[in-house]
């Protein structure tokens, strides 16, 4: 994926800095220019949004601001007040380097690595009259730099994102916040979602992150008893989404954001997801495409078309977007061997693969694959099963059905989009 910057993308008032990654999608829908940045790997992905982190945890050393900070004593009769529909079930001192060892269903850490800090957890009512509520976590170290830092998570998951709280957050001295979203589940897991739960995917689609947003901030000036000198945010996929939903409903929850290849637009992200899948599903039709021809056959003749495009022959298409990719070039001929070609389906499937998706009335819905990532594509969208989180997007989110794995969207004559379209409309 080619990844963009922006720095002059304004979400709050003038003077408040933001610092915005995102991913191609989000600049056609909101018609922003866009200005390629490099070609990430999910490693140099992971390093940007640490350097960004890490830029923004020095601006309290150049600011030159006076260190607050906590310790056992503070950690242990810690007792919060005054802070509606906000409950602390329990209050953790871990030293410095002490072994660290939490497991939810959601994401986990196991390290002694980690300096002094206060593990409070919370239990906060999303919606009195229907009795939910979200779990959040802050956990605020010692040596606190002066700010806080909101965590996002990722997929349809619901758990507190331990793993960035204390990999992340603390490390570098942020008082760190990280929710549920009011619920437990996997990052592809939805039947906490339907049918007809709309209470907990309004909990997941934003006001748990907003509550937490708020209680989180709130428990920090009541520990350090000093308010947070900046607020910051860090999310990708759906912690990116969640970011900029927050950033949009509540424009001074943040001082800051990192954001990483938001899924968002989701709306026309999970239709697009699903007209995907069906592009070579089942796995018995004439355009499905095993991945030993995405690997072995496809992804080596895009190479051979667009690598040299940059000037240099090295293994990476600098900027997909410039290569018209042709797989009528690897058309089966009589007699060869189909596992080293390709028949008229199945190039039938990678131009509708590759095109941006719009429906019959010429509706935009979302962009294709881009050339160039052909490895990873038959583990992702194009494999051969519709993605689990798709899937159950439909399933609970929007029809309300309790589907088999045999269940098929195209089953009907309506396409993903139009059924998307037609049925309930929540806010997320």
């Amino acid at each position: 994926m080619v990844w963009y910057y922006d720095s002059k993308l304004q979400v709050t008032s003038p003077g408040s800095p933001h610092i915005v990654l995102y991913g191609p999608g989000l600049y056609k829908h909101l018609g922003q220019p866009r200005a390629p940045l490099q070609a990430f790997s999910e490693p140099r992905i992971q390093m940007a949004l640490l350097t960004a982190l890490a830029f923004l945890a020095c601006i309290t050393v150049s600011l030159g601001e006076t260190a607050v900070r906590g310790s056992r004593a503070a950690c242990t009769h810690f007792s919060p007040s005054h802070i509606p529909d906000v409950s602390v079930t329990a209050a953790t001192y871990f030293p410095a380097h002490a072994r660290v060892d939490i497991t939810n269903v959601f994401s986990s850490i196991n390290t002694t690595d980690l300096p002094a800090f206060c593990r409070v957890e919370l239990r906060i009512t999303t919606n009195a009259t229907a009795g939910s509520f979200a779990i959040t976590e802050v956990w605020l170290p010692d040596d606190w730099n002066g700010r806080v830092l909101t965590i996002g998570n990722g997929g349809l998951g619901g758990g507190v994102a331990v793993s960035d709280l204390g990999g992340v957050a603390v490390p570098q001295g942020f008082a760190g916040i990280s929710t549920n979203t009011g619920h437990n589940s996997s990052a592809v897991d939805g039947r906490w979602g339907g049918p007809h739960n709309d209470n907990a995917i309004i909990d997941w689609g934003w006001r748990a992150v907003h509550l937490s947003v708020l209680a989180g901030k709130e428990i920090t000036q009541q520990y350090y008893r000093h308010a947070a000198k900046k607020s910051y945010y860090l999310g990708c996929s759906t912690g990116g989404r969640q970011g900029l939903k927050e950033i949009q409903l509540f424009p001074d929850s943040f001082d800051g954001i990192v954001i990483g290849s938001p899924a968002n637009w989701m709306s026309h992200l999970q239709p697009w997801s699903m007209h995907m899948a069906l592009n070579v599903l089942p796995t018995t039709s004439p355009h499905f495409i095993p991945q030993s021809l995405w690997v072995d056959v496809i992804g080596p003749e895009v190479m051979r078309q667009c690598d040299a495009l940059d000037g240099l022959t090295d293994g990476i298409i600098n900027d997909p977007r410039a290569c018209s990719f042709r797989p009528e070039t690897l058309t089966c001929r009589p007699g060869q061997n189909t596992s080293t070609c390709l028949t008229e389906g199945q190039i039938s499937a990678l131009h509708r693969i590759y095109a941006d998706y719009y429906e019959a009335d010429q509706t935009y819905v979302f962009g294709g694959y881009q050339p160039g990532g052909e490895n990873a594509y038959p583990g992702g969208l194009v494999g051969s099963m519709p993605f689990p989180l798709v899937a159950d997007w439909f399933r609970f989110f929007l029809l309300n059905l309790r589907w088999t794995s045999t269940t098929r969207a195209s089953s009907s004559s309506e396409t993903p989009s139009t059924q998307a379209s037609r049925t309930r409309s929540i806010p997320i």
